[in-house]
């Protein structure tokens, strides 16, 4: 009998991948860089064996923000262009409770931190769940570690390392993260 395979297993938005506006997560292919520390880190990884998966909650198809074909493009992107030969298998979940598009307002068994995403890997790729790992950057990616029987988790920052690279301002491509604030003005403001 052959052993089954460990796996790697790591968020997307805000793990893998950053977006260049500052948005929590890329609605453009253009709008993604990857993270400080990424392609070393799962590149050891692969070389130990271990099938890398991308796992990643996409409720914006849900509300109406992105396509799936969006999200395909956009993770396309990612392990084609930006994270070459990288990828064993990238899953997302289309799919929020409260999302305003009716075939995608459910409450889906692939949604993190349900573990229906780390299910569909395993089989797809004969692993070892409790001999593999999660890394996120949200409570929600550690409750999916704990509900899927995955054996470790790691916080995006504790694994790859902090990510220091400042997002531009998508309303004036400043390269800090400040945001300006300014009180509104009064009839008397000349």
């Amino acid at each position: 009998m052959t052993a089954k395979r460990r796996a790697l297993f790591v968020d997307l938005d805000g793990t893998v991948r950053m977006t260049k506006t500052g948005r929590p997560h890329p609605v453009k292919v253009w709008d993604q860089r990857i993270r400080l520390g990424v392609p070393e880190k799962l590149s050891e990884f692969r070389e130990s064996g271990h099938a890398i998966v991308g796992v990643t909650n996409q409720g914006g198809v849900a509300y109406g923000s992105l396509t799936e074909d969006d999200v395909r493009s956009i993770n396309d992107y990612l392990s084609v262009k930006l994270l070459p030969n990288t990828f064993d298998l990238i899953l997302y979940c289309p799919y929020h409770p409260k999302g305003r598009v009716a075939e995608y307002k459910k409450d889906a068994e692939c949604r993190k931190p349900k573990p229906g995403m780390a299910f569909e890997a395993r089989d797809a790729l004969d692993l070892d769940l409790t001999q593999s790992i999660m890394v996120g950057d949200r409570e929600t990616d550690e409750e999916f570690a704990r509900n899927a029987g995955i054996g470790e988790y790691h916080s995006a920052d504790d694994f790859f390392g902090p990510d220091d690279v400042p997002a531009r301002s998508p309303a004036r491509g400043r390269t800090d993260s400040r945001k300006r604030v300014t009180a509104p003005r009064s009839s008397n403001d000349g």
